[in-house]
């Protein structure tokens, strides 16, 4: 079962007086969660996401109608061979796409 945390409430039920600072929240629950997720704003504005969970832990080939036209992808051909090139909605040899597969900019070691 969750355990809700009791914020100050303020006019309205479920509104806080104050503002809590971010780090003191991500502070106390260090240690304490299976799983997280996290969105805000940066101190400059900018929009903020991360996850303990994978995107992704299964991957699968896509089903052709998806596929973009004219940009670079995964192929998979009748045949079961995959090549990189672009779709182009017309060929009937293809039968299944992926998109390509991209450095992590934070871990490019």
């Amino acid at each position: 079962m969750a355990k809700l945390i009791d914020f100050p409430v303020g006019l309205h039920e479920g509104e806080t007086r104050l503002d809590l600072d971010p780090d003191a929240v991500l502070t106390g629950a260090v240690g304490r969660l299976k799983d997280v997720v996290i969105v805000g704003y940066e101190a400059n504005g900018d929009f903020y996401f991360a996850s303990s969970q994978a995107d992704g832990p299964d991957y699968f080939w896509r089903p052709l109608a998806t596929c973009p036209r004219s940009v670079k992808v995964q192929l998979l051909g009748e045949g079961g061979v995959a090549v990189y090139g672009m779709y182009d909605g017309q060929d009937n040899f293809w039968k299944f796409w992926a998109p390509l597969p991209k450095i992590n900019k934070q871990n490019d070691n």
